[in-house]
């Protein structure tokens, strides 16, 4: 190009660039102009957030907190835009949450506003000044304006008023009559009273002509004061004008439109009644505002100024009425008559050992069998009994200990009812024509039934404080829930109005006076048999319940959206992977919903190569429509109790997905996000938590019945084959939440579970996490300690490394991981990370900077090898930690020096042996052969040559052996097989011969050369004693 020619710039080729590129500086323009368009919901709104932010090139850890701020900045509703700058802490979820619950709000308002107005309408006004009277209760006259002061028609001019001038007999106010005075329309209505202290009052009055009000003129303070009788209210209300003696309090006021009055406190005021002198004293709520004074139902009554005819009552059922009733007591319920398990006799009984609990909950843990033992939950056992299970201690949300029993073997030997559960369908049409509901649950369900003798010795468990049995049916046994079901419905089956499937029992009505009718009769009933319930899951008298997977109300029934909401609120994909991970649990599905491939080609062409993805409406289209054929009706399976369940589930780093199936046909979705907390589990923790939670999302349809349960984590599937007291102590507390179910866990690839895992990369912005125990949290070892391991495993390149394959999970080959972590792959079922450390079940694994310090900590006593040992095994593990104590414990100095050793024995005199005892040895040094003697007492050698060739006899001249500096005592032959040797020796003062020297003098002389005949060894001891 010439200089000085203008650029032109080809139709559809960007200035910035080649055909493809992206302006960043332009996208995130349109990102950060983006606001909620009329009428525009809040779905659309932010799935078109989510597809500009894409093209933006923001950081990947921004991006939450960018979505955030555009929602709040781009949100069309002030008012929710004002309730989301109030939460300090506003997250991404908190805020998707609040704007879908704004703009439910808001449409159910409209629906309601639509509704024809009541002829008497309900209001909580403060008194104001200069306001116009309420044309609804003053009806305007047609020929000529009504005046307002006089309430009489005239010109308007004040000198053509009859009330000009005059003083109001009711406020003493001037210029107005008192039918029309202000203060006649002020009234307090249906206004909620709260304080931390006290329960939550009521006052309810309902707007009607003045003259049909009832009104008492007391005397306070000196002032003739009118009240108003309510009927409805439970707090007397006064003016703050009025009040003396104020005390301050927490008390708020509020009305039932919603506006707040502002309450400064409680007073006590004496009222003296105008008319026949009584007095009282009256406590009040006082306001800011100037509002009516009232009289609450129990002070007029109190004053009798109200006179209630109760036997012209019927008495209606509430939840301040019910909690009186024993029934709600925390005592443990009893339903009649014990009950016996049976056991097949060709499994032979087995007897666990006693599994050690931390050492930091003993004290706990016995406190806690001496409740339970005092409630006659459990007692002890002293007997010999065949059965024995293992202990397992987990820790409740709020601390305490719950203890179970791990009955993994027993289960295999109770023989089931095969008592027939009941059905959705047999209840359906019992609660279809019903419009109230109450959902009761039963407190300690199994534990109402009891146990004989027999069948409690089975349910025999080990403790560190010895053996203890259950007396009550146990939580845990694959039979419980048919045994507590068919009572259950002995029970309460054949009353009116009563059904209960589990635990929970629901009580229902045509009619309120029905459903109060039936409830009295159920309650009567537990009362006689000695069932408890739980009062702080009671729901009373709702037009609306969830039930088994249904939504039940006076409209009908209705299938619970819950069951779908994961696909219905499925996020649009942000990149190709998300894509292709869609279209694949769409795929999956499309056996189920006709036309599907003709809604899917829009999404289907981002996977074309060479094509840029790129998020328009098109695609958001078919997205919706796919994800509406799917929610829909024909899509899910009608389930069928004849048929096997299949629970399929799947765990990201940052979600759970759980699909229940029948046939391969869905029955129901549902997905959520894991808490910060859950973040950091160990990847196998992950996938069991994902079990728990569709086990427990679906529930009415896997308790009690068989389920097979799909995971891609093939480590779990081992572990669940093992003994509870084998698994993590983690794993262990999610294992016990699912002893409820009959479950078979199988292995799947994780490329064969598309559903879940779709749903797990994509969850609800909805957190419920599972409550698990934590192991370092009752650790012995201080703070202070566990933050300097903590560190250091940080500093570790090998645990950082090991730290990183337990969160994302373990290779299926050992061949796959670095050599650093070799060591650790047999243990790789019992890791986990709790808080940043590494564990082992219970121990604490050790980084290896801190091995030294730890070792010289668990040897500080200078105990034994063992004692060592056992102690480090309870808290700690390394690899080769074992070899490395005992090479610690046997380098010690200070040990060497005072360890046990042999005693010596003592000196001990006697008189002079007149014979001894010696060896003889045939010894060759390379040219001669040499008989070699040597005393056992005083250890002298002699060397005497004998010949000089293998072949020549050995010498048979005798030998006189005489040691140096003694004298000879006795000459003494003696023969053996080769040759005699004569002994003259003097001995002298010398120790009595022990056998174990004499073997080491033997020992120590073979040494010095080599031998060619075995020695001869012949040892005479004076007197009686014998040859050894």
């Amino acid at each position: 190009m010439r200089p000085g020619t203008p650029a032109v710039v080809k139709p559809g080729v960007p200035p910035w660039g080649k055909v493809g590129e992206v302006n960043v500086t332009y996208e995130r323009y349109l990102f950060n102009s983006r606001l909620q368009r009329e009428r525009e919901s809040f779905e659309i709104f932010y799935s078109d957030l989510r597809r500009l932010v894409k093209s933006c090139n923001y950081c990947e850890r921004c991006l939450d907190s960018l979505l955030r701020d555009r929602i709040v900045l781009g949100i069309r509703d002030k008012d929710t835009q004002r309730d989301l700058l109030k939460i300090r802490d506003l997250t991404l979820a908190k805020a998707i949450d609040v704007c879908k619950a704004a703009e439910n709000a808001d449409r159910h308002r409209q629906k309601i506003n639509m509704a024809p107005e009541a002829s008497a309408a309900v209001n909580a006004l403060p008194k104001q000044r200069n306001r116009p009277l309420s044309s609804s209760t003053h009806p305007q006259s047609s020929k000529s304006a009504k005046c307002k002061f006089c309430g009489r028609h005239h010109p308007m001019l004040k000198n053509k008023c009859p009330a000009y001038g005059k003083e109001c007999s009711k406020c003493h106010g001037r210029n107005h009559f008192a039918s029309m005075c202000k203060s006649s329309r002020r009234r307090v209505h249906n206004v909620e009273y709260s304080d931390s202290e006290d329960e939550p009052a009521w006052v309810n009055t309902v707007r009607e002509p003045r003259n049909n009000l009832v009104r008492c003129r007391m005397i306070v303070n000196r002032q003739p004061v009118p009240f108003l009788i309510d009927s409805g209210a439970s707090v007397n209300v006064l003016p703050k004008k009025l009040a003396r003696n104020l005390k301050l309090s927490s008390t708020s006021l509020t009305s039932f439109g919603g506006s707040t009055l502002s309450c400064v406190g409680k007073t006590r005021e004496i009222l003296k009644n105008a008319k026949t002198g009584k007095k009282f004293n009256v406590e009040f709520v006082v306001c800011e505002q100037d509002v009516q004074p009232i009289l609450g139902l129990r002070a007029a009554e109190q004053m009798n100024l109200l006179y209630l005819q109760n036997e012209n009552f019927e008495e209606v059922c509430s939840l301040s009425s019910l909690e009186s009733l024993s029934v709600f007591n925390d005592e443990l319920g009893n339903l009649p008559g014990v009950q016996h398990l049976t056991t097949d006799p060709e499994v032979k009984p087995v007897i666990m050992p006693n599994r050690r609990v931390p050492v930091a909950v003993k004290d706990r843990l016995k406190q806690e069998l001496d409740r339970l033992t005092k409630l006659g939950v459990i007692t002890p056992v002293t007997e010999p009994t065949p059965w024995v299970s293992q202990i397992v201690v987990t820790h409740k949300k709020n601390g305490q200990l719950r203890i179970c029993i791990d009955p993994k073997f027993l289960n295999k030997a109770l023989l089931r009812e095969h008592y027939s559960m009941p059905l959705l369908d047999d209840v359906l049409h019992e609660l279809s024509e019903s419009r109230v509901f109450t959902k009761i649950d039963l407190r300690n369900g199994f534990w109402h039934v009891l146990l004989d003798t027999d069948s409690s010795l089975l349910t025999t468990f080990q403790t560190c404080y010895g053996r203890y049995r259950w007396l009550r049916l146990p939580f845990g046994l694959s039979v419980s829930p048919e045994i507590f079901q068919r009572k259950i419905l002995e029970l309460f089956g054949a009353l009116p109005g009563v059904v209960a499937i589990h635990d929970d029992v629901i009580v229902h009505g045509r009619t309120r006076h029905e459903h109060d009718l039936n409830l009295q009769n159920f309650l009567s009933a537990c009362g006689k048999y000695g069932v408890r319930l739980n009062r702080d899951k009671l729901e009373l008298a709702s037009s609306k319940i969830t039930f088994m997977g249904h939504v039940i109300s006076s409209d009908g029934i209705k299938t619970d959206p819950e069951k779908v909401r994961a696909i219905r609120d499925f996020p649009p994909p942000t990149c190709l992977t998300e894509v292709r991970r869609f279209l694949g649990m769409v795929q999956y599905l499309s056996r189920y919903i006709p036309h599907l491939t003709d809604d899917l080609h829009p999404i289907q062409n981002l996977t074309k190569k060479d094509v840029p993805f790129l998020w328009s409406e098109s695609q958001e289209n078919a997205f919706l429509a796919v994800k509406s054929k799917i929610v829909d009706s024909p899509c899910l399976a009608i389930y069928d109790p004849h048929k096997e369940l299949t629970l399929e589930n799947d765990a990201s780093e940052y979600g759970l997905g759980s699909v229940l199936l029948q046939d391969g046909k869905p029955l129901g979705f549902a997905s959520r996000t894991l808490s910060e907390a859950e973040r950091n589990y160990a990847q196998i923790e992950k996938e069991l938590l994902a079990v728990i939670f569709g086990m427990n999302k679906f529930y009415h349809y896997t308790f009690a019945r068989p389920v097979t349960v799909v995971t891609d984590h093939k480590p779990l599937v081992s572990i669940a084959n093992k003994p509870l007291s084998k698994a993590p102590k983690r794993l262990q507390s999610m294992f016990l939440k699912l002893q409820a179910f009959d479950f078979n866990l199988i292995y799947k690839p994780g490329t064969q579970l598309h559903v879940s895992d779709s749903l797990s990369r994509a969850p609800l912005p909805t957190v419920n996490a599972v409550h698990t125990c934590s192991n370092i949290s009752h650790s012995p070892f201080k703070d202070s300690r566990l933050s300097e391991i903590k560190a250091a495993t940080v500093l570790d390149p090998v645990l950082s490394q090991l730290k990183l394959i337990i969160l994302q999970g373990w290779p299926d080959l050992k061949s796959d991981l670095p050599s650093c972590v070799l060591p650790y792959f047999n243990y790789r079922d019992e890791l986990t990370v709790q808080d940043g450390i590494i564990l082992r079940g219970d121990r604490i694994v050790i980084p290896s900077s801190l091995r030294q310090d730890l070792k010289a900590k668990v040897h500080a006593g200078h105990h034994g090898i063992n004692s060592c040992l056992r102690r480090a095994r309870d808290l700690i593990f390394w690899p080769g930690m074992s070899n490395d104590i005992r090479a610690h414990v046997e380098s010690c100095d200070t040990c060497a020096t005072y360890c046990a050793r042999q005693p010596e024995q003592p000196l001990l005199t006697h008189e002079v042996t007149k014979s001894l005892g010696f060896n003889t040895f045939e010894v060759f040094d390379g040219s001669k052969f040499f008989r070699r003697n040597r005393q056992f007492l005083r250890k002298r050698k002699s060397r005497i040559p004998i010949r000089a060739n293998p072949t020549d006899k050995p010498c048979q001249s005798p030998v006189s052996i005489r040691p140096s500096n003694s004298l000879p005592l006795t000459d003494t032959k003696l023969s053996n097989r080769d040759s005699n040797l004569t002994l003259d020796i003097d001995l002298g003062q010398s120790p009595r011969p022990v056998p174990e020297t004499i073997e080491k003098t033997l020992l120590s002389t073979t040494r010095s050369g080599r031998i060619v005949k075995p020695p001869d060894r012949l040892v005479i001891l004076p007197g009686p004693r014998q040859k050894y």
